[in-house]
């Protein structure tokens, strides 16, 4: 077996192990033969022992059609040799993706908000698009949490080929059984896998994200699983997953296509509240101002706001003291109501000193400002809204953001319109929700 150190082909030098089965190991390892050197996967199948005929023609077949992908999220193919020492072998070099898979983030008992569910579901569905509509469709037979990678970028990765399939099974053709028990459907287990069977184990992957239970350990009725009393859902989301899990192939979606399309239909129709459907009126793309030069990255971990104009302003407490002192004297002198008023427009205006940026990074509950790729500040939220104020002739309405942390103010965003600040406050408060 390799070990820490081996170097094969005198190029990839084997680091850390971080998979393994009977039939092949997955190791970290780098490749030294370029500058700066590079981690990569490497998937080593063993010939030797008891290694059968089937297994070598799914790693064969993964490395073949691996090269011929090319998706942004789904590694890419580097290399593929035969290994003759320090074991005898074949090797599949793929791009190295750094992150967690989501059975890792189970294992540590992480649980999924609605919207992360439909955000995750969206990402994985756009890669299974992908996969079906190439020529041969290539059906992956393996979807489950731990061939899913949450990428330190954000985005979701779809790995492991080892189970890829070119084309729907002809009948009367030989097969090899493949897939996990629990996220595989009834008719996979017959060889005739189809588009529908990658959707199957999608819906239970998902499950299993909600409510921390591997889908083989749920009940079941009829051969469906049956999960809805263990999660709090919208009843949109609930009869969506429900038919993609259906056992019964005809009732179930029969593309992937087909179950974005109704997966989006629904983002509007799960709660008819008026909060909630202006957070997603305002959460849509559609809606987002037109004319805005205000860029938005969201992930399930991070949203960032971007904005070649952007100022962030820090109120500070000594400054605040002397205006608080001014607005005693001065409803002393004209009374309380001046005072107020005094108090919020100095506090607000006058007393910030102005500082330029051109990144915020919200990362779970913490604040971040960023310039030139240094993180220059940091904060917990404790409060976020948008606000007006009147220019001094008390005719010209301005909007800005404040954001309230635990140890000072910020303000942003001014000069932005009405329309970029409420839309601003609803993004970052809705992802908030959900981080």
């Amino acid at each position: 077996m390799l070990k820490t150190g081996d170097i094969l082909q005198k190029r990839y030098q084997i680091e850390e192990k971080l998979g393994h089965n009977i039939a092949h190991e997955v190791w970290l390892a780098r490749n030294i033969q370029i500058k700066p050197t590079e981690s990569v996967v490497v998937k080593v199948l063993s010939t030797g022992g008891v290694t059968q005929w089937d297994e070598f023609k799914l790693f064969e077949r993964e490395a073949k059609i691996l090269k011929q992908l090319n998706h942004p999220y789904i590694p890419r193919y580097l290399d593929y040799f035969p290994l003759n020492e320090p074991i005898k072998g074949f090797v599949l070099v793929q791009e190295y993706i750094q992150g967690e898979s989501f059975k890792d983030l189970i294992l540590q008992e992480k649980r999924f908000t609605e919207s992360q569910i439909k955000e995750i579901a969206e990402k994985i569905i756009n890669i299974l698009i992908y996969l079906h509509e190439l020529n041969p469709p290539v059906l992956h037979r393996d979807i489950k949490p731990s061939n899913l990678i949450c990428g330190k970028d954000g985005h979701i990765y779809l790995i492991d080929f080892g189970a890829v399939q070119y084309r729907a099974a002809v009948e009367g053709s030989t097969f090899t059984v493949v897939g996990t028990y629990g996220y595989t459907p009834i008719e996979q287990f017959g060889g005739r896998a189809v588009a529908a069977s990658d959707i199957y184990a999608l819906g239970t992957t998902l499950v299993h994200l909600l409510t921390g239970i591997p889908p083989a350990d749920l009940p079941q009725e009829d051969f469906k699983i049956k999960f809805a009393d263990r999660v709090n859902l919208s009843p949109n989301l609930v009869r969506w997953l429900g038919k993609a899990i259906e056992p019964d192939i005809k009732k179930r979606f029969d593309s992937a296509k087909k179950s974005l399309q109704e997966l989006q239909s629904q983002i509007v129709n799960d709660d008819d509240s008026p909060v909630k459907l202006r957070q997603q009126l305002y959460y849509s793309k559609d809606l987002v101002p037109s004319d805005t030069n205000v860029e938005l990255e969201k992930s399930l971990d991070k949203l960032t706001i971007s904005s070649p104009f952007l100022e962030i302003n820090d109120m500070y407490t000594s400054v605040a003291i002397f205006h608080m002192i001014g607005a005693l004297i001065t409803s002393i002198i004209f009374g309380a109501g001046a005072a107020i008023f005094l108090l919020l427009s100095f506090c607000v205006t006058v007393s910030m000193i102005p500082h330029r940026r051109n990144h915020l990074l919200f990362h779970n509950n913490f604040f971040e400002i960023y310039e030139h790729k240094k993180f220059i500040d940091g904060d917990i939220i404790k409060d976020i809204e948008d606000v007006s104020q009147y220019s001094d002739n008390f005719t010209t309405e301005s909007w800005y953001i404040l954001i309230k942390t635990k140890e000072q103010k910020y303000v942003f965003g001014e000069g932005l319109t009405k329309a970029e600040c409420i839309w601003l406050v609803e993004e970052i408060k809705n992802w908030l929700e959900q981080s």
